[in-house]
């Protein structure tokens, strides 16, 4: 179903259908990803370990092994509409990167995110102390799924006055990878900052 609906927003069909599945899918991402599944997995063996320790057993420990894989390959959520949910588009010289960890998730105030947001598509951009929860997740070298809400359109325009929005977002790509990068072009940071300082 993937390669349907991101057809869709490639060719810039953004309807709830469309966003509600690349929202799905973002999530998706998001669980299976090394860390992630390493996380829970540690939950649920200390969890185990703890009630294992009530009865001198290791009922709970062998129940719980692997089942962080087993949760993940049955999970089933549903549909996910994501009112904040919105696409970007980017013209600029610079590609979106990616990684082996591919969806952020940070919670972060106006401030931060005006730095990869521009504030054309930002409301209530008043309160500087509150933070929000943000998910962005590229799609490709020139699209990426974002979702917050103090965006308030579901298309974002990047052009070339936009391209430092576009290397902050790789920054936050770099800072969230596991271990490995993932670029259409070489040494994409170091790259990047040299197409800054040729905007004029």
């Amino acid at each position: 179903q993937y390669p349907k609906y991101f057809a869709n927003i490639s060719n810039h069909i953004i309807d709830q259908e469309t966003i509600s599945f690349i929202s799905y899918f973002a999530t998706l991402q998001f669980a299976r990803t090394e860390p992630q599944m390493l996380n829970t997995q540690d939950f649920l063996d200390q969890t185990g370990k703890m009630l294992d320790a009530y009865n001198g057993k290791s009922d709970h420990q062998n129940a719980v092994k692997d089942l962080a894989k087993i949760w993940l390959a049955t999970l089933d959520l549903g549909d996910i509409p994501f009112p904040h949910s919105a696409i970007i588009y980017s013209s600029t010289s610079m590609p979106f990167i990616t990684s082996d960890n591919p969806v952020c998730r940070a919670n972060l105030n106006i401030t931060d995110i005006q730095k990869f947001v521009p504030k054309r598509y930002l409301d209530n951009l008043k309160n500087n102390s509150e933070e929000f929860p943000v998910f962005i997740f590229p799609l490709s070298p020139r699209i990426t799924y974002i979702s917050c809400e103090l965006i308030t359109y579901t298309e974002l325009s990047y052009n070339k006055i936009d391209s430092d929005h576009v290397w902050y977002l790789n920054m936050y790509f770099v800072l969230n990878a596991h271990k490995h990068i993932y670029s259409s072009i070489v040494e994409p940071i170091k790259n990047g900052a040299k197409i800054l300082e040729s905007i004029p």
